[in-house]
């Protein structure tokens, strides 16, 4: 597990940089090993579900990047209960592929779950609060636009 976890340290870091060739084989193979080890369903799984959906992502493959997402969400759901920041975290990154995809109506109720957890969890003033917050405005505004509607 730490050997998976240094992996997905390094492949974060390429994804940051860019490199998400050099990112893919990495952040795989983070996953067979906490697959194989901690097991299918583990949160350190999860971890490395997004990490590489961000890749996929990153790469433009945003329909690989979905199932990915949905299945870190269902591990946190179950491993750490529906009102776990974490939880949070993986509704936010899920909404955000769904924003990104123009898919507004199934964003946006992620993110408002996401904000009520992260506000009743972690504070209002937190850091993932306020970007869950930072991200549900990016989504109206994008819808406003979309509509024809103005800022």
């Amino acid at each position: 597990p730490d050997t998976a976890a240094m992996l997905n340290n390094l492949a974060d870091w390429y994804v940051f940089q860019g490199k998400h060739d050099k990112a893919e084989p990495l952040v795989k193979r983070a996953l067979a090993i906490e697959e194989k080890t901690l097991g299918p369903s583990h949160p350190s799984t999860a971890t490395s579900l997004d990490v590489l959906a961000a890749v996929f992502k990153a790469k433009g493959n945003r329909d690989e990047a979905e199932p990915l997402l949905k299945r870190a969400l269902a591990i946190r759901e179950k491993a750490k209960g529906p009102d776990h920041p974490d939880t949070a975290a993986s509704l936010n990154n899920l909404a955000g592929l769904y924003l990104n995809q123009g898919r507004y109506d199934e964003a946006e109720p992620l993110y408002e779950r996401a904000l009520a957890i992260s506000e009743k969890t972690l504070g209002a003033g937190n850091p993932q609060t306020v970007q869950v917050h930072k991200n549900l405005s990016r989504l109206r505004a994008s819808r406003t636009l979309s509509k024809g509607g103005h800022q």
